[in-house]
Order: C-alpha cells, then sequence, then structure tokens
C-alpha cells in the first residue's frame, strides 16, 4: 500500500480521502471481494451530510464520493458496531484494509461476534468460536476461506496417501491400505497421526463369528461424531456381507451386522443413533424402494423393526436422491415424482420428509410440503441427468434446511445449454392431530414464513409458478470458454454460502495435447451491494417469489493458470508431479469428494488391491498439514514496524495467512494483510506417534501412528507438497501484516 499524506483510496463506488495515506485496495486487496463498501450501507445510520465533502463527481463505474475518514475514525465503537453489524463480512474486511485505525474491526472480538451472529450464526466455525471465544480470528478465517473458493486460489495441495479405497467425511480421510489395513486421517484438524485398524484383528474379536479366517474385502463406507462405518465382503460361498461400525474415539467395536442387501449401502449418524438404508424392497409395481434401519449407539442394540419409504422415488444419491442428519431429524428428499423411466407430469416436485433422529415409526415422519416445493415444468427444457447434483444443508444464516441443484438444461429459445444452480427452502408441512388423516397433506401456511438466503437474481424459467422462494444462478453456458465437457469435469460441487461452481477439471490445454493436469475452476459471483441483514420479515401475501437482488456478473477462475514453457521451472514441475503423481497413466480415472473448505481425489483406475495416489486440496487458511514445503518466488513485503500493544490479545495472535499466487505468469498476488504462520516441522512430532505407541487401554487392533504422508517425507527426504500461505517471518508470526 502506497502513502501520501491527504491522498485518496479507491473503493469500487466511492473514493475514500484518508488523511494518513492511500490505500489502493484495487491493487493489493484480495482480488476476490466484489461485494465492495457501500457508502450508503456505512453510513445508513448516521447523517450522511456530515460526513460526505462537497466534491462528487459522476463516471462510468457509477457514484463517486469523497469520504472524510478523520470523522469516520474518531467515531466510538459502540457507533462502528452498529455500522459493521449492518455490512457483509467481505464488506467489514475490507474496511478493516482501507485504513489501520480500521483494523481493530477484524481484531475485537466483540465487534467481530456480532457480525457473525447476523451473518453466519449456523456456520460450523462460528459454532466452534463459541467455545473457543476467537471471533475475530473465526470472521477473518470465513472470509478467506470463501474468497480462496471463489477465486479458486487453495492454501494447501498435497499427496496425502496411496488407498485402495477411500472417503473423506467431515474432515476425516478413511482409507485402505489393502482390505487388511485402513487408517483414518484427520485432515481438517491438520493432523500428524493417524488411526492404524488391523481389520483382521478386529474380525477376530467379534464374539460368535468366523469372519477372519478367510479372504474377505473391507472399506469404509461413512465417518461423523467418531462413529467409523465399514462393510465387510466375505466370498460369496462365506456367507453375508456385515456392516462393522466402530467407535474410534472409545476405541471400540459396536456391531457388526448381517445384511439382506448391500444394494446402494448408505449410513448416516449422529452421536446417539445410526442409521442404514439400502435400495433393496420390491414393491407391488415391480420398483424397488429404500429401507431404513436404525442402530442405538448407546445402548449397542438394534431397534427392532424397518422402515420402508414407499414414496420416495430416485436410486442415485447425491444426484436423484439425498439423506442426510442435521440436529434431530434424519431427512430424504428426492428431485424425482415416479419411478417410471418417463415422468408424464409436465410439474415436477421434490419429494421430501423427515423423521425425528431415534424413530422408525411411520406417524412420525413429516412430509415437505408439495405446494411449496415445485421444482420445474419440463416444459422449459430437457435436462441432462449426468450433470445433476442434489443436496440438503443448513443455511448458515437462517438455520433453515435448503435443498440445492445443480442440473443442466436446454431452456426454450436458447441455442444451448447452462448448468444452473437452485437452491431452496425446505417447508414441512404440519403433523395432523387425529392419526386418521396422516395422509392428508397440512395447511402449508400453518408454517411460518422465514427468508432463504440471496443465491442469485438469475431468473431463468418461469420462477413465479413455484411456490416459496427459489434462488437462481446461472453457470457455464455455451458462451463459457474454454467449454469443459462432462468427460473433463471429474468433480462437480456448488458451494452456496460464497455462490461458487467450484469443479476439478482437467486443463483445458492439456486436454488438446492428449495429456492430462487437473485444475480446479471456480465460476463465482457475489451480491454488487453490501447489504448485510437478511429480511426476517414475511411478505405482505404468500404468492410466489423470486429474488431479485443485484449481481455482478460470474467470474470465473483457474488454478494453477497456464504457465508458458519458457517460464517453467523446477517448481512449477513439482506442483504438477503433486497434482498428477508420476506414474499414472495419461488419461487415469479420477474420482473424488469435495466439502466446504477442501477435496481429496484419487487418480488412477480402480482395482482389486490396485492403491491409487490421494491428492488434497484446501482452502481453509487454517489447515497447515506438517512438514509442506513453502511456495517459493512469493510476494515480498516490507519488514514490519508493529509494536504489540496492551489491547493486543495474545491468545489470538496468529491470524490466518493468505495465500501466494504462483510465480511467473500468474495472477497478482493477494493482500498480506493478516499473514501468518510457521508449518509445522516434521520433526517436531511427537515421540508417541513416530514410534508408533497407541493408548496403553486400546485393544490390540488399533493403534495410532505418524501419517503416511509424514513417512514418506522420511523416506524420500523431500516435501510431499506445498503450502502457498504467505508469512514474513516463519518463526514471530505479526498480527498486524
Amino acid at each position: 500500500m502506497r502513502g501520501a499524506q491527504g491522498s485518496t483510496a479507491t473503493l469500487k463506488g466511492a473514493t475514500v480521502v484518508c488523511l494518513e495515506g492511500e490505500f489502493d485496495l484495487h491493487a493489493k486487496r484480495p482480488p476476490r471481494q466484489s461485494a465492495a463498501l457501500s457508502v450508503s450501507n456505512v453510513f445508513s445510520a448516521l447523517d450522511p451530510s456530515s460526513y460526505f465533502s462537497s466534491t462528487t463527481e459522476w463516471s462510468r463505474d457509477g457514484f463517486m464520493a469523497a469520504v472524510n475518514f478523520a470523522r469516520m475514525q474518531r467515531l466510538p465503537i459502540e457507533i462502528m458496531t452498529y455500522i459493521a453489524n449492518s455490512l457483509n463480512l467481505h464488506d467489514i474486511f475490507n474496511l478493516s484494509l482501507a485504513c489501520k485505525q480500521f483494523r481493530y474491526l477484524v481484531d475485537n472480538d466483540d465487534i467481530c461476534r456480532a457480525a457473525l451472529e447476523t451473518h453466519a450464526p449456523y456456520s460450523a466455525d462460528f459454532q466452534a468460536a463459541r467455545y473457543s471465544k476467537h471471533y475475530a480470528r473465526c470472521l477473518r478465517r470465513l472470509v478467506k476461506l470463501r474468497d480462496a473458493i471463489a477465486t479458486a486460489k487453495p492454501y494447501t495441495t498435497a499427496l496425502v496417501a496411496h488407498a485402495v479405497d477411500f472417503i473423506y467425511c467431515n474432515g476425516t480421510l478413511c482409507y485402505t491400505e489393502s482390505y487388511e489395513v485402513l487408517r483414518l486421517l484427520n485432515l481438517h484438524a491438520s493432523s500428524d497421526s493417524e488411526d492404524i485398524i488391523d481389520t483382521r484383528m478386529l474380525l477376530q474379536s467379534v464374539p460368535g463369528a468366523n469372519l477372519a479366517n478367510n479372504k474377505y474385502k473391507f472399506r469404509p463406507i461413512h465417518f461423523a461424531h467418531g462413529i467409523l462405518s465399514c462393510l465387510y465382503s466375505p466370498p460369496k460361498t462365506e456367507g453375508r456381507s456385515r456392516l462393522v461400525v466402530i467407535d474410534v474415539e472409545k476405541r471400540t467395536l459396536l456391531t457388526a451386522q448381517r445384511l439382506e442387501s448391500t444394494s446402494k449401502l448408505f449410513v448416516r449418524n449422529n452421536q446417539e443413533y445410526l442409521y442404514y438404508g439400502t435400495h433393496s424392497v420390491t414393491g407391488d409395481d415391480g420398483f424397488k424402494r429404500w429401507v431404513l434401519r436404525r442402530f442405538d449407539l448407546r445402548t449397542k442394540q438394534w431397534i427392532p423393526g424397518h422402515l420402508d419409504l414407499e414414496d420416495l422415488a430416485g436410486s442415485d444419491i447425491g444426484a436423484t436422491v439425498c439423506f442426510e442428519i442435521i440436529d434431530d431429524y434424519f431427512y430424504g428428499l428426492s428431485s424425482l415424482n415416479s419411478f417410471e423411466v418417463y415422468e408424464t407430469d409436465s410439474l415436477s416436485y421434490y419429494y421430501g420428509f423427515r423423521l425425528p433422529v431415534g424413530s422408525t415409526q411411520p406417524g412420525d415422519m413429516q412430509l415437505a410440503s408439495k405446494e411449496s416445493m415445485l421444482r420445474r415444468d419440463h416444459r422449459d427444457g430437457p435436462i441432462d441427468d449426468r450433470w445433476s447434483t442434489l443436496q440438503l444443508a443448513k443455511d448458515l444464516v437462517t438455520g433453515n434446511i435448503i435443498v440445492s441443484e445443480c442440473r443442466r438444461e436446454w431452456l426454450v429459445n436458447e441455442s444451448s445449454s447452462a448448468r444452473t444452480a437452485y437452491t431452496k427452502e425446505v417447508i414441512f408441512a404440519a403433523l395432523p392431530v387425529d392419526p386418521g388423516d396422516r395422509d392428508t397433506e397440512a395447511d402449508t401456511h400453518q408454517t411460518a414464513y422465514i427468508s432463504t438466503p440471496r443465491c442469485s437474481s438469475t431468473k431463468l424459467v418461469s420462477l413465479e409458478k413455484q411456490g416459496g422462494t427459489t434462488y437462481v444462478h446461472r453457470g457455464d453456458d455455451g458462451s463459457t470458454s474454454p467449454t469443459i465437457t462432462l468427460s473433463q469435469c471429474f468433480i462437480r460441487s456448488y458451494n452456496q454460502s460464497c455462490e461458487t461452481f467450484i469443479d476439478l477439471v482437467n486443463d483445458p490445454v492439456a486436454t488438446e495435447s492428449m495429456t492430462q493436469r487437473p485444475q480446479i475452476r471456480s465460476i463465482s459471483r457475489f451480491p454488487q451491494s453490501g447489504t448485510g441483514r437478511v429480511p426476517k420479515e414475511p411478505p405482505a401475501d404468500n404468492s410466489a417469489q423470486v429474488s431479485h437482488q443485484t449481481h455482478g456478473p460470474n467470474e470465473i477462475s483457474s488454478w494453477p493458470p497456464e504457465v508458458d514453457v519458457s517460464q517453467r521451472n523446477v517448481h512449477l514441475d513439482a506442483l504438477d508431479n503433486t497434482l498428477c503423481p508420476q506414474g499414472q497413466s495419461p488419461f487415469g480415472s479420477i474420482s473424488g469428494v469435495m466439502d466446504e473448505r477442501s477435496l481429496v481425489y484419487a487418480i488412477g483406475q480402480r482395482g482389486p488391491q490396485t492403491r491409487r495416489p490421494l491428492v488434497f486440496i484446501c482452502f481453509d487458511p487454517s489447515i497447515k498439514l506438517t512438514g509442506l514445503a513453502r511456495w517459493p518466488s512469493g510476494p515480498t513485503r516490507p519488514s514490519c514496524t508493529h509494536k504489540t500493544t496492551e489491547g493486543d490479545d495474545a491468545r489470538d495472535s496468529r491470524p490466518y495467512p493468505t495465500p501466494q499466487s504462483l510465480p511467473v505468469s500468474a495472477p497478482d498476488s493477494r493482500n498480506s494483510s493478516f499473514s501468518e504462520g510457521s508449518i509445522p516441522d516434521p520433526s517436531q512430532t511427537s515421540a508417541n506417534v513416530q514410534t508408533g505407541i497407541g493408548r496403553p487401554d486400546a485393544p490390540s487392533w488399533i493403534r495410532r501412528a505418524s501419517a503416511a504422508y509424514l513417512q514418506t517425507i522420511y523416506a524420500l527426504g523431500k516435501p510431499v507438497g506445498f503450502n502457498f500461505a504467505f508469512c514474513k517471518d516463519h518463526l514471530v508470526p505479526c498480527r498486524c501484516c
């Protein structure tokens, strides 16, 4: 940032006069901050005439106003807290960069707590901050996480393991090196050690069974709340498969239940109950249905009976049907209305239900209101089902359950297909008072209206016909360049919190040369205005609603960027080798999963006992794996002259880092404000972990040892990935920079 007495700093839509120096936010701020400060928002609670200078000008970019920051800097903290509470999180972060006197906006826990309570009260980060009380740290982390996803600029990439089978659930990587060795690595916790389970010894501990004397297959299915669920598959002549459930934290085998079927097996659990489902019950019409069974984790007992989901169509989890446990309910939702291949009704509705956790009684099931869950009109155009994704989640602002569906459509009067994200609140009909009325739908007006979060304003289809409010975000279409085909788009996801399509694709240049180079691509948009609050009041009527929030155009970002051959170096080659390890087929199969802050993918063809490399890409600045190399040739910064004051909180003295850009021919570097961070050195891992000593009371089939990627570092003597966070001093964190 350049300093010049009496100069101005340019914010998008406003020229800010700072008496102490010029701050060029366009050059030094994080590049993905399109939700720039709105002057009208900042001064909505004050008398604007006393703060605007007499000189204003108009330009093509809109209204340009000169604001005297000297008066604003003298405002009491209570007033600034009120102002900050009317801004969104990115605006608060940007305002803290405009002038050093405003840095307290992202350092003060009280201000940050109020902002988080308004804009992200149901986020996992804020829930964690309630215990740690590090609200300022949480806000910075959340802003940088969303910015990293929206701009496709990760903080970490690493080759973390080689696996036969793997799952990535709730930040924990569960994978098998062989059918006899299963490992668990908590990546969200930056763990340098793993729990290692000897599956043969585990199966030998199952009472009254002889499961480990023959060849078998063993793979993880689900992990949540410290509970690991696995599928044991013996030879066909040796009996039925079993669902093996392990409490990893307590080192206890909970059950090894025989399964009638493993067709499309899924597991969901919380701390108290576990549900598993299979697509295995045949109805009177010949179509298969889902069936659920429940296990009490506290008593280690299976609840008698099962629940047949007779009306839930759809068999492809994550595409046409999804199941989740959120809070105290088990949810199921389908995007199909009929079991037939072709739907005869032109109107399509979401079918959903929820069941209190701990119950399998049909009478306790609450159905989604059909009137409020209109999905689309098939007369608007056909769908390419191969691109479809479906997920349920809790909205971070309102806490309501929302369904997010991405689908590629050929809309009427358009020459090309378009991929679009649709977000809608799931509204449930009230349970009938009379048990005899359980089959009738309750009046939807009994359900209180709660606003859903903004997703987009683009109106593609006849949304006024739909019940409730649908938010639409149009992604890539025929005008998007370069075009990515389905075969070159390996992982597809949509992050609702930052309104971003985030995909793992093959670099188009590599595709043309018949090679493979995995690349992250994001298609993102934020509201242009800095409105901070979500409206709490219901509309005047209950008619259908469409979001009309103003947005800017989509911003498309790719990482790593294409670099000219003449400017390549050994570091870029090492990065490419991390993303696509050597020895893999030029067109090896890529499969993986992405959560809200990272992704893990495997490269290579699957096969019996074939170990494939697992690559981890992380957008969370707080996740720092041990022993990774720092990315060289990063941005340089002047020495820091900040002195710690009594107001500095030692507990929050290590702000989260900002990722570097790649060197030559790469995008400009990000703002390095509030950067930190030494990366743990592999030599600093505990002696117990390095020697493989586990808990003394642990059973013989489980132990704790150094993570596999650290063992690779020890063996090869070189890092297995890169950390792109920039820090001036590797040893001494600076809270101001």
